[in-house]
């Protein structure tokens, strides 16, 4: 599903119109239902895009702020994790951090004190451990290309 739309830090209020947004909300009910796919997988193309080129999160930045989740029968996923972050250790872009408001700042601080976390539990340095999530990551897009599934990933 997908809002053109950008989103904005500075308001409250998502730049699209109820229309839109009642129709996102029955498209999401459809496509969770009939692929099983979790509220917690449902999120913004800012937390998903990254640049593999300078393991920065957030290559773009549209929807970083105010996505009606609760419209849309879903959890606020801003104040999550960033999963490009934790699970392959790509750094917070500081235009990510900045477009996308205290939801996305809470969700990429909570990724970076996990990493510090895990980083200690396992006696390395967070800069070590974060290449250790970033070699995870170029094994899991070199698999893809074994499998011709990869497009972009580089």
């Amino acid at each position: 599903m997908a809002f053109e739309a950008q989103s904005s830090a500075r308001g409250d209020a998502p730049p699209v119109n109820s229309a839109q947004v009642h129709a996102a909300r029955t498209l999401t009910e459809m496509l969770r239902s009939r692929y099983g796919i979790p509220a917690a997988n449902c999120v913004t193309h800012a937390q998903v895009s990254v640049n593999p080129g300078n393991w920065r999160a957030g290559y773009h930045t549209d929807w970083a702020a105010n996505l009606p989740f609760r419209e849309l029968g879903l959890g606020d996923n801003y104040r999550q994790p960033l999963p490009s972050v934790l699970l392959f250790g790509f750094r917070s872009d500081a235009l990510l951090a900045e477009s996308g408001g205290a939801g996305l700042a809470t969700g990429l601080e909570a990724a970076e004190d996990q990493i510090r976390s895990e980083a200690a539990q396992r006696g390395l340095s967070a800069e070590l451990y974060r290449e250790r999530l970033r070699r995870r990551y170029r094994d899991a897009i070199r698999a893809l290309h074994q499998n011709g599934d990869a497009q972009e990933y580089n």
